[in-house]
């Protein structure tokens, strides 16, 4: 599990109960403590594409566990994680830094971020990409995402994106029942970018190089639970793994 900015909460810790009832084993990848960024934020702190590298090498490491089937191995991130559990779909990150010798059985994501097209995005494994979204959400707006599976469905995938109509960003986390606002926190939600041939990050519409400075950055956004739209993503996920790994 690859948590999104600010790094793991009490949220994975549940999930990782969740799937533990099911009998998965679940590794849930802290990419901010061991590089001494300990404070919850809003503002990315780690290049996302950095957090799929260390997604990559927990796969690695999975992947030698006596106790670990190395062909049953999903990822599954949430928010700004989802960048490292979607986009490791794609061949052309496996081949630089997956290992040699396991690849994602599955690739979950939770509110994801789909605002970036990066360069043969549409190039996948195979392997089933399982997107779960509120309409609702200010944060990361389900539109680019919509788009990028229909790309993704004509190129061959296996690919589904679920829809919940009143679900805001963050709807699995139990602990928020009322809705809180983050008013500084900025938000990708109108921003389209573009990977160019150098690796340079392009808004779309500007054709100017995109950073965090971009004035497609907005700020605002709610977040706050939404029971119907996080069980059945909790059962949705479940099945998915039941299936996928074979489970009785």
């Amino acid at each position: 599990m690859v948590p999104g900015l600010g790094g793991a909460t009490s949220s994975h810790e549940r999930w990782a109960r969740e799937l533990n009832n099911i009998g998965v084993a679940a590794f849930v990848l802290d990419s901010f403590a061991p590089r001494g960024l300990y404070t919850m934020s809003v503002q990315p702190q780690l290049p996302a594409l950095a957090i799929m590298v260390d997604a990559y090498r927990a796969l690695d490491l999975l992947a030698q566990h006596p106790s670990i089937d190395p062909t049953r191995i999903a990822i599954m991130g949430f928010s700004y994680g989802t960048i490292a559990a979607v986009y490791s779909s794609n061949e052309r990150f496996r081949k630089v830094y997956g290992p040699s010798t396991a690849q994602f059985a599955a690739h979950i994501g939770l509110y994801s971020l789909c605002h970036v097209t990066f360069r043969e995005d549409t190039i996948t494994t195979g392997k089933p990409i399982r997107l779960f979204h509120g309409v609702a959400d200010e944060a990361t707006s389900i539109v680019p995402c919509r788009s990028y599976v229909e790309r993704l469905k004509k190129a061959g995938a296996d690919v589904t994106l679920t829809e919940f109509p009143d679900a805001h960003h963050g709807y699995d986390w139990i602990e928020f029942p009322n809705p809180v606002l983050l008013a500084q926190a900025p938000t990708v939600r109108n921003c389209v970018v573009e990977e160019g041939t150098n690796g340079q990050l392009t808004n779309s519409k500007t054709g100017k190089p995109f950073d965090l400075t971009d004035p497609c950055l907005e700020k605002g956004w709610h977040f706050v639970y939404n029971a119907a739209a996080s069980e059945a993503t909790l059962q949705s996920v479940k099945q998915l793994l039941k299936e996928k790994f074979a489970l009785k």
